[in-house]
Protein backbone atom coordinates (compact mmCIF):
# COMPACT_ATOMS: atom_id res chain seq x y z
CA UNK A 1 0.00 0.00 0.00
CA UNK A 2 2.67 2.53 0.99
CA UNK A 3 4.62 1.92 -2.21
CA UNK A 4 2.06 3.66 -4.43
CA UNK A 5 3.07 7.06 -3.00
CA UNK A 6 6.78 6.49 -3.46
CA UNK A 7 7.26 8.92 -6.38
CA UNK A 8 5.64 11.84 -4.53
CA UNK A 9 7.63 14.22 -2.34
CA UNK A 10 5.63 14.40 0.88
CA UNK A 11 6.57 16.09 4.15
CA UNK A 12 4.32 15.29 7.11
CA UNK A 13 4.18 17.20 10.38
CA UNK A 14 2.83 14.45 12.62
CA UNK A 15 -0.34 15.01 14.56
CA UNK A 16 -2.45 13.05 16.98
CA UNK A 17 -4.30 11.21 14.19
CA UNK A 18 -1.11 10.07 12.42
CA UNK A 19 -0.96 6.69 14.10
CA UNK A 20 0.85 4.54 11.54
CA UNK A 21 4.30 3.34 12.42
CA UNK A 22 7.27 5.47 11.38
CA UNK A 23 8.35 2.51 9.23
CA UNK A 24 5.19 2.82 7.11
CA UNK A 25 5.92 6.51 6.41
CA UNK A 26 9.56 5.73 5.68
CA UNK A 27 8.59 2.95 3.24
CA UNK A 28 6.18 5.37 1.53
CA UNK A 29 8.99 7.93 1.14
CA UNK A 30 7.19 10.38 3.46
CA UNK A 31 9.54 12.60 5.45
CA UNK A 32 8.34 12.98 9.04
CA UNK A 33 8.59 16.10 11.16
CA UNK A 34 7.67 15.67 14.81
CA UNK A 35 6.81 19.26 15.72
CA UNK A 36 7.08 21.69 12.80
CA UNK A 37 8.46 22.33 9.36
CA UNK A 38 9.90 25.73 8.37
CA UNK A 39 10.25 26.49 4.64
CA UNK A 40 11.29 29.94 3.44
CA UNK A 41 9.52 31.78 6.24
CA UNK A 42 6.40 29.58 6.20
CA UNK A 43 5.74 27.50 9.30
CA UNK A 44 3.77 24.25 9.23
CA UNK A 45 2.63 22.87 12.60
CA UNK A 46 0.01 20.43 13.78
CA UNK A 47 -1.20 22.65 16.62
CA UNK A 48 -1.62 26.41 16.68
CA UNK A 49 1.31 27.60 18.76
CA UNK A 50 2.37 30.62 16.74
CA UNK A 51 5.68 32.40 17.15
CA UNK A 52 5.89 35.97 18.30
CA UNK A 53 7.48 38.25 15.70
CA UNK A 54 10.67 38.65 17.78
CA UNK A 55 11.10 34.84 18.10
CA UNK A 56 11.17 34.23 14.36
CA UNK A 57 11.49 37.60 12.58
CA UNK A 58 11.45 36.08 9.05
CA UNK A 59 8.14 34.28 9.60
CA UNK A 60 5.66 35.06 6.82
CA UNK A 61 2.69 32.80 7.57
CA UNK A 62 1.74 29.75 9.66
CA UNK A 63 -0.33 26.71 8.61
CA UNK A 64 -1.90 24.47 11.27
CA UNK A 65 -4.49 21.72 11.48
CA UNK A 66 -5.46 20.09 14.78
CA UNK A 67 -8.81 21.84 15.43
CA UNK A 68 -10.48 20.66 12.16
CA UNK A 69 -12.20 23.91 11.11
CA UNK A 70 -15.77 23.97 9.85
CA UNK A 71 -18.21 26.60 8.67
CA UNK A 72 -21.99 26.46 9.03
CA UNK A 73 -24.13 27.87 6.22
CA UNK A 74 -27.71 28.80 7.08
CA UNK A 75 -30.69 29.05 4.77
CA UNK A 76 -33.66 31.42 4.91
CA UNK A 77 -35.56 28.92 7.04
CA UNK A 78 -34.08 26.96 9.92
CA UNK A 79 -32.00 24.73 7.69
CA UNK A 80 -28.22 24.67 8.02
CA UNK A 81 -25.30 22.67 6.68
CA UNK A 82 -21.85 22.29 8.21
CA UNK A 83 -18.79 21.87 6.00
CA UNK A 84 -15.09 21.30 6.68
CA UNK A 85 -13.15 24.33 5.48
CA UNK A 86 -9.87 26.10 4.88
CA UNK A 87 -9.73 29.20 7.10
CA UNK A 88 -7.28 31.97 6.13
CA UNK A 89 -6.73 34.51 8.91
CA UNK A 90 -4.29 37.41 8.58
CA UNK A 91 -1.23 35.58 9.95
CA UNK A 92 -2.24 31.91 9.81
CA UNK A 93 -4.30 29.29 8.00
CA UNK A 94 -6.13 26.40 9.63
CA UNK A 95 -6.31 23.38 7.34
CA UNK A 96 -9.33 21.04 7.31
CA UNK A 97 -9.54 17.41 8.30
CA UNK A 98 -10.53 14.95 5.61
CA UNK A 99 -12.10 12.36 7.88
CA UNK A 100 -15.62 11.56 8.94
CA UNK A 101 -14.32 10.38 12.31
CA UNK A 102 -13.02 13.70 13.66
CA UNK A 103 -14.91 16.51 15.32
CA UNK A 104 -14.72 20.08 14.15
CA UNK A 105 -14.25 23.62 15.38
CA UNK A 106 -16.71 26.23 14.10
CA UNK A 107 -14.71 29.15 12.72
CA UNK A 108 -16.01 32.68 12.99
CA UNK A 109 -14.01 34.64 10.43
CA UNK A 110 -13.37 38.34 10.75
CA UNK A 111 -14.28 40.60 7.84
CA UNK A 112 -11.91 39.98 4.93
CA UNK A 113 -10.73 36.55 6.14
CA UNK A 114 -11.39 34.03 3.36
CA UNK A 115 -13.04 30.71 4.13
CA UNK A 116 -13.30 27.93 1.57
CA UNK A 117 -15.88 25.21 2.31
CA UNK A 118 -15.41 21.66 1.03
CA UNK A 119 -18.37 19.69 -0.27
CA UNK A 120 -17.52 16.40 -1.95
CA UNK A 121 -14.95 17.30 -4.60
CA UNK A 122 -16.04 20.97 -4.71
CA UNK A 123 -14.34 23.95 -3.06
CA UNK A 124 -16.37 27.14 -2.61
CA UNK A 125 -15.56 30.49 -1.06
CA UNK A 126 -18.29 31.30 1.45
CA UNK A 127 -17.60 34.86 2.58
Amino acid sequence: MAKRFFLLHIDLVKGNHDILSDTWYHDANIKLHEWELLIDGFCFRHEDKRYKKNELPNLKYTFTGHVHPSITLKGKGRQSLKFPCFYFAKEHCILPAFSRFTGSFKVQPEKGEPVFAISGDELMQVN
